[in-house]
């Protein structure tokens, strides 16, 4: 086997598995970033102002929840919310 068969069969391999590593950081990791802050603080106030000391148990099911429906982005947002409402529990 030649130098250039071997290159080409292993990236034949592993195409999809990094297309697949890419796909979920992208779902995962970059879209929820990119959900602007004020939107995640007005999902925090929400959850705070309807469920009171529940807001963050509450926030964690969503979040477990759009993981069990595989909607990465909606899970990564849930989790940016629990995560601002744990800082303002602990702040408070």
């Amino acid at each position: 086997m030649e130098k250039s068969d071997v290159m080409i069969t292993a990236a034949v391999v592993f195409a999809p598995a990094v297309i697949a590593f890419v796909w979920v950081m992208w779902e995962n990791s970059i879209l929820p970033a990119l959900i602007p802050k004020p939107e995640i603080i007005l999902q925090a106030n929400e959850l705070i102002e309807e469920y009171g000391e529940r807001a963050e148990e509450v926030a964690a099911n969503r979040e477990y929840e759009a993981w069990y429906r595989s909607e990465l982005t909606d899970q990564g947002k849930w989790k940016r919310v629990r995560r601002e409402i744990t800082r303002r529990q602990r702040r408070n």
